[in-house]
């Protein structure tokens, strides 16, 4: 092996190193992404589901008064 080949070695391993390491960052970007938009989804009907418990907790009480008034 003269020393060109050993370049062209270097070269090609410090490539394919590169790629691994790009292809890695991407696909641990793309997870983070889904993973935090999944988050957002469950808080937005965490919060709905809370807003409708809260209604319905409030229409009962209102029910029970209107019962004990009558």
């Amino acid at each position: 092996m003269d020393m060109k080949d050993k370049r062209n070695l270097t070269i090609g391993i410090l490539l394919n190193l590169l790629a691994v390491l790009l292809t890695s960052t991407l696909f641990l970007f793309y997870k983070v992404m889904i993973a935090e938009e999944i988050n957002n989804d469950l808080n937005m009907e965490n919060l709905m589901l809370f807003k409708d418990k809260k209604e319905l907790t409030e229409k009962l009480e209102a029910q029970k008064k209107q019962e004990a008034t009558e």
